[in-house]
């Protein structure tokens, strides 16, 4: 089971702190469970024959259901509240992070350009200047979160944030 080789897009999932989302990823892969929304490891047969030609639950079945059922309690706890309509009837987590992706797949972009853009329009007006700045970093945070980090060139080649007055 390898979840390095699967790609996992947080900027597409909207939840109530994009933060909290990347410390329920990072829990996942802490505890080897990323497999089971990345798809690589998905669920075995429900059911396997015995050596009498006989029908039994799989054990590693029953295994990997808990697990799942697990992950899919941690990710609806991730979720705001007006999210968690679009979950009902989901069985999986794998279903359900599939789900989420899709349906805010658009979302990410239109807040990509509104932090982009308030990034080139912010300025330091009568803030002080750690208030000006903290404003930044929480654009720059903003962006990073959502996978799209701001690199030195692009503040330096955006001309950076406009300055209404000389900074003190």
């Amino acid at each position: 089971m390898s979840d390095s080789s699967s790609s996992i897009s947080v900027s597409s999932i909207m939840v109530k702190n994009i933060a909290g989302m990347n410390l329920f990823l990072l829990v996942l892969r802490k505890y080897k469970l990323l497999g089971l929304i990345t798809g690589s490891e998905p669920p075995p047969p429900q059911t396997i024959s015995t050596s009498a030609g006989l029908s039994v639950v799989n054990p590693a079945f029953d295994l990997w259901y808990d697990r799942d059922q697990s992950v899919m309690i941690w990710l609806i706890f991730t979720l705001s509240e007006d999210l968690l309509t679009h979950t009902v009837g989901v069985e999986s987590s794998r279903d359900m992070w599939l789900l989420l992706e899709q349906q805010f797949a658009g979302v990410s972009l239109t807040n990509i350009h509104q932090l982009r853009s308030r990034l080139q329009s912010i300025t330091k007006g009568d803030s002080s200047m750690t208030t000006y700045l903290h404003s930044i970093k929480e654009i720059a945070d903003g962006l990073a979160d959502v996978g799209q980090p701001l690199s030195e060139s692009d503040i330096v080649v955006s001309g950076g944030p406009v300055y209404s007055k000389p900074l003190s």
